[in-house]
């Protein structure tokens, strides 16, 4: 469950997911990928349609772009009297507060937001007083998954990456 159509963010957040996958034998239908903004109501339903398909075809796993759609997954998916992780696992991105405040604690990949805030704030600095405002900058930051209950993993448990 991506982001913006067509962002840089979801489409390589896409690409890498889809070649993992790959990489490692696993198929992913076109219905699974739901590109667009995915807030918690978005999430949501969308989870219940996904939900609803058979079960010899619909996913056992969903990665949202973000904690709070993951929250909307994951809340669509006990509403269907389904069981995290065992009928759909979940993971979300920015590793939020209440990802870990919920009595079924979210997986998520925690993102330096404050790096990637001030990384910004140079970039848009440097452009505003820059000849060359729209010079292409790539900026690689290291993220850490943090594993709790939506996978199956034992809470408190760490990667970095």
């Amino acid at each position: 469950m991506g982001g913006v159509f067509g962002s840089t963010v979801g489409t390589t957040r896409l690409n890498a997911f889809l070649h993992t996958m790959n990489e490692h034998g696993f198929a992913v239908r076109k219905e699974w990928i739901l590109p667009g903004r995915l807030g918690y109501t978005e999430s949501y339903e969308a989870t219940k349609l996904l939900m609803s398909l058979p079960k010899q075809v619909r996913p056992t796993a969903a990665i949202n772009i973000t904690d709070t759609g993951a929250l909307g997954v994951m809340d669509a998916v006990l509403d269907l009297g389904m069981s995290i992780p065992s009928d759909l696992a979940v993971i979300g991105f920015d590793d939020v507060f209440f990802a870990s405040t919920r009595r079924i604690q979210l997986i998520s990949v925690r993102i330096p937001s404050h790096e990637l805030g001030r990384i910004r704030t140079n970039i848009l600095i440097d452009r505003l007083s820059n000849t060359n405002p729209f010079a292409y900058q790539k900026t690689i930051l290291s993220v850490e998954l943090i594993i709790r209950d939506t996978c199956g993993g034992k809470s408190g448990e760490g990667f970095k990456a």
